[in-house]
């Protein structure tokens, strides 16, 4: 009406990605669509590809989809999983690290059926060693709080990798063949999207555009 975008939009994303990357975007989208109401979901990428399929959810963030014939996957940006330690740790003492010094260590994971902690797995699966795992979570924070406590080590993605030893946790990259993940945007190939959602694409993906290829996010 009068040329205004209005109308409501259901954005799946997963934990992982949620806090660190859609902030600055929902809050620049709703500065210029103060009409639209925009709603966020948190989930793992299987349950956020149900959501698409039974027109629970308009677009998604994700990471490493299964082919599906009924949603269209976008592309967006691939980013590093740095190892992370708490500050005492024995390699730190090392110039490199690379995967073959993880064998023995404690892993703390997220949840089964969270895509970081499956794609931690198949690091380890395709460096040649099962990792051992001493706890899981649901939540990333808590995954750092662990390894702040000194109760394991884990993979975390760089955009949720804690900017300062401060924290209690030193991030850096292995040395050798780095684990990535790959982040996609995902819209159902079965309904067409309305004006809002296509703006909010394109919002998405004006941001992915902007992320460097190391430390991209929150200008550092």
């Amino acid at each position: 009406m009068g040329g205004q975008v209005r109308g409501k939009i259901l954005l799946g994303a997963l934990p992982t990605i949620a806090p660190y990357f859609l902030p600055e975007i929902i809050y620049s989208f709703r500065k210029k669509y103060p009409a639209v109401d925009l709603m966020l979901h948190e989930d793992t990428t299987q349950q956020l590809l149900r959501a698409l399929e039974e027109n629970e959810l308009d677009l998604a963030l994700i990471s490493e989809a299964p082919r599906n014939p009924r949603i269209e996957i976008q592309q967006l940006f691939s980013e590093e999983l740095f190892l992370c330690l708490p500050t005492l740790h024995p390699l730190l003492q090392r110039k490199q690290v690379n995967a073959a010094d993880l064998r023995r260590e404690k892993f703390i994971l997220m949840q089964d059926g969270h895509c970081l902690g499956d794609q931690t797995q198949q690091f380890c699966h395709s460096s040649g060693f099962q990792p051992e795992i001493s706890c899981r979570s649901v939540q990333i924070t808590t995954v750092l709080a662990m390894i702040q406590a000194g109760l394991g080590i884990s993979l975390i993605p760089e955009m949720a990798s804690p900017r300062s030893t401060k924290e209690g946790i030193v991030c850096r990259s292995l040395d050798g063949l780095r684990p990535r993940r790959e982040i996609a945007l995902a819209l159902s190939r079965e309904r067409k999207p309305s004006l809002c959602v296509l703006e909010l694409a394109k919002f998405v993906r004006d941001r992915a555009t902007g992320v460097g290829p190391k430390r991209g996010f929150n200008g550092q």
